[in-house]
């Protein structure tokens, strides 16, 4: 039975709780999952029989294409396939449009627009023979920006 609480303006029942028998005992790759949308949501489908691996990544260096087949392999290896992918990977800095650094524009588009292409990339082969879903996650502020992140705006706006 799923709690009442309410998370935002929904009922949490209305939000999540419906489909928990649909993905009890699949086997879902999770990025983003050291904070925010990311580990809220590996907790509830820990709760619910989801079997996953959970990722995230914590340098500043860029991840290539080849490291994201990596960290897919390891996850299919781990859960003997794959049924889902959940990105909600993102990265965010602050900062006035006219002075922010090339290196932080840089790392922004790498996370939010390169990480979310090649992690795709990296997923299709599994779960195109198998009819798998993919779930990026973009943000409301790529079409209502808020002043200091209008580069994370424009970034997430390409999710």
């Amino acid at each position: 039975m799923c709690p009442k609480a309410a998370h935002g303006d929904c009922p949490l029942e209305e939000t999540a709780c419906h489909i928990i028998p649909s993905i009890t005992g699949k086997r879902i790759l999770i990025t983003g999952c050291a904070s925010g949308i990311g580990k809220a949501t590996a907790e509830v489908f820990a709760a619910h029989g989801v079997h996953m691996v959970i990722c995230d990544i914590q340098d500043k260096a860029g991840q290539t294409r080849s490291e994201f087949h990596a960290v897919v392999e390891a996850a299919v290896r781990f859960l003997g396939g794959l049924d889902s992918l959940i990105h909600s990977s993102g990265y965010i800095h602050q900062d006035v449009a006219e002075s922010i650094a090339e290196s932080e524009i840089d790392r922004m588009l790498d996370v939010n627009i390169k990480g979310t292409i090649f992690m795709n990339q990296a997923v299709f082969p599994y779960l195109k023979t198998r009819g798998g879903t993919i779930l990026n996650f973009g943000s409301d502020l790529a079409s209502e920006p808020l002043p200091l992140l209008a580069h994370y705006s424009a970034s997430k706006g390409a999710v």
